[in-house]
């Protein structure tokens, strides 16, 4: 397929492409596909472009990429491509683990709403209210960052302050304007820790995992975000 061809691939192949696909790994191999519907699926990418998604691959600088369709809350189409690691050479699988990174803050975000409708957590009352951290300063901004300015962006604060001498204060007035802050999402984080009496991975576990399911998923911190992973047992 040419740069052109590819171009012009219509905005629903495109739509599924970014829907569909998770990026992550090191390397470049052939891609291994999985079907369980039937290949006239309205929605699975043409064949065409799935031949050529090794070199699409390799001119965007995308080592390895899995892809799923769901419906009906079943898995029903899969394509994975590349490699997890440039020196054992493991070829991505439809069951690979990817770290999500910041993918888990709208997860989270989920289960802190579950808090709110128990009465368990006031989406609009002053985190310091529930827990005040030891490096927070003196700050009336600092005093007023709720929840809400969390899962919105509007806490004032920088995605992280980079250095551990900075002050831990916000730039703006929260509320005021938008600036994606992961450091805001730490912060409302220990807060559901200090509400439930329990660490937040259990906590995102209690709420999002059913028993008797034939996947495990492991939430583990990686610098203040979630990573949400899928492993079959």
């Amino acid at each position: 397929m040419t740069v052109p061809a590819l171009l012009a691939v219509g905005r629903r192949d495109l739509l599924a492409a970014t829907g569909y696909g998770i990026v992550a790994g090191f390397g470049r191999v052939g891609g291994v596909a999985r079907r369980i519907r039937p290949s006239d699926a309205p929605w699975i990418l043409p064949e065409s472009l799935l031949r050529d998604l090794p070199r699409i691959m390799e001119l965007a600088s995308v080592p390895g990429l899995a892809m799923a369709g769901v419906e009906g809350g079943a898995v029903s189409w899969t394509r994975s491509s590349g490699v997890l690691n440039a020196t054992t050479r493991m070829p991505v699988q439809d069951d690979s683990v990817f770290p999500a990174a910041s993918l888990g803050k709208p997860v989270f975000g989920y289960v802190v709403l579950r808090l709110v409708d128990e009465g368990k957590l006031d989406l609009d009352r002053p985190l310091a209210g529930y827990l005040r951290p030891d490096d927070l300063p003196a700050d009336p901004n600092s005093d007023r960052v709720t929840a809400r300015h969390v899962l919105s962006h509007t806490t004032g604060y920088r995605n992280w302050r980079g250095r551990a001498d900075t002050r831990f204060v916000p730039d703006a007035a929260p509320g005021t304007r938008f600036g994606y802050s992961g450091e805001g999402f730490f912060w409302l984080e220990r807060v559901v820790e200090t509400i439930t009496g329990r660490g937040v991975d259990r906590v995102m576990r209690d709420y999002l995992l059913r028993a008797g399911r034939d996947a495990k998923e492991h939430i583990r911190m990686v610098g203040g975000a979630r990573c949400l992973d899928r492993v079959r047992t």
